[in-house]
C-alpha cells in the first residue's frame, strides 16, 4: 500500500520526535476482496488506525524527550531544566496518558492534512461503522478511511511536495 507508507514517513517526518512514539500507525485495505486481477492495491479505500502504546514506559517517554526536536535545538544551558520540567510534569499515570493522546492526536492532524495535500479523502470513522475488531480494540486512538483518487482527479503529490 503505498499511501499507507508515503503517509508514515510524512508522520515520522513531522512528528515532534525522532524518539520513540507513544503511538504506531497501522494501514489495513477495506476489502481484499476488491482487488481484480491487474489492479493495483494503491488504487482501494483502505484505513489507517492510529494506536496507543499499552506498555509506553517513563524509559519510552525519557527516549522521546532527549530525541525530540525541540529539546536538539535547545541552547545546552537550558536542556537540563527541559528534561526536569518535563519529566516532572508527566511524573504520573493520568497526565502521561493525556500527553499519549496528545501526541497521537498530532499524528492524526498529520495524516489528515497528507491525505488532503495527496488528494486523497479522508475522514474519521466513528465507532459502529468500521471494519469487524478496529475499534473494538481498546488502545486505538483513532480510525481514518482513505479513499484514493477517482480517475481523472488531480495528480498524485510526490512526499517532496507534502
Amino acid at each position: 500500500m503505498i499511501y499507507f507508507d508515503l503517509i508514515s514517513e510524512e508522520v515520522r517526518r513531522h512528528s515532534p520526535s525522532y524518539g520513540l512514539s507513544p503511538y504506531y500507525l497501522k494501514g489495513v485495505l477495506m476489502n481484499d476482496a476488491l482487488v481484480k486481477p491487474g489492479e493495483s492495491q494503491t488504487e482501494l479505500p483502505f484505513y489507517i488506525g492510529i494506536y496507543l502504546w499499552e506498555d509506553y514506559s517513563a524509559e519510552d517517554f525519557m527516549h522521546h524527550l532527549k530525541h525530540s526536536k525541540e529539546f536538539l535545538e535547545m541552547p545546552e544551558v537550558s536542556k537540563v531544566g527541559f528534561f526536569r520540567f518535563q519529566t516532572q510534569r508527566l511524573s504520573n499515570d493520568i497526565e502521561l496518558q493525556r500527553w499519549k493522546s496528545t501526541q497521537a492526536a498530532i499524528a492524526t492532524g498529520i495524516v489528515l492534512g497528507c491525505c488532503k495535500k495527496m488528494g486523497l479523502q479522508a475522514k474519521m470513522v466513528k465507532d459502529g461503522s468500521e471494519p469487524a475488531g478496529f475499534l473494538t480494540n481498546h488502545n486505538i486512538f483513532c480510525l481514518i478511511e482513505i479513499q484514493p483518487l477517482d480517475a481523472g482527479s488531480s495528480p498524485f503529490h510526490l512526499p517532496g511536495n507534502l
